[in-house]
């Protein structure tokens, strides 16, 4: 599960570059899917939450717009639902994984003051142009 995780990790870098100086300070905590309405193997967009440390040591909350997901994409995060739905019924024993309460309430205190909030709306997906 933890090499499907780097994956994710791997891919929201590729999807946002700018991110690459602190990829080892990017930890992703929440994932939103829309699946194909033809197909539901498919995955059309996905939308990323996570939590970005900076040079300070703060902990910004980074939240992507829907992105639109390719088959090299989709084969990734099809891998990495698996490897949670397996987590979730019980068949990984990595529980400590997403049990890093230090980084859930420091995204918590950041929801509750919306000033802290960085949205990477601005930011381009590579290869994607408006």
């Amino acid at each position: 599960m933890i090499r499907q995780y780097e994956k994710m990790k791997e891919l929201f870098l590729q999807w946002f570059p700018t991110f690459k100086f602190s990829a080892n300070m990017y930890y992703m905590v929440g994932m939103g899917i829309k699946y194909n309405k033809h197909d539901d193997t498919l995955i059309d967009k996905v939308k990323v939450t996570g939590g970005l440390e900076n040079k300070a040591g703060s902990l910004c909350k980074v939240v992507s717009e829907w992105l639109p997901v390719g088959t090299s994409e989709n084969k990734i995060i099809m891998e990495f639902l698996k490897e949670v739905a397996m987590f979730v019924n019980g068949e990984r024993a990595q529980a400590k994984l997403f049990e890093n309460t230090e980084i859930e309430n420091s995204l918590d205190a950041i929801d509750a003051d919306d000033s802290h909030v960085f949205h990477v709306n601005d930011l381009q997906p590579k290869g994607v142009t408006q």
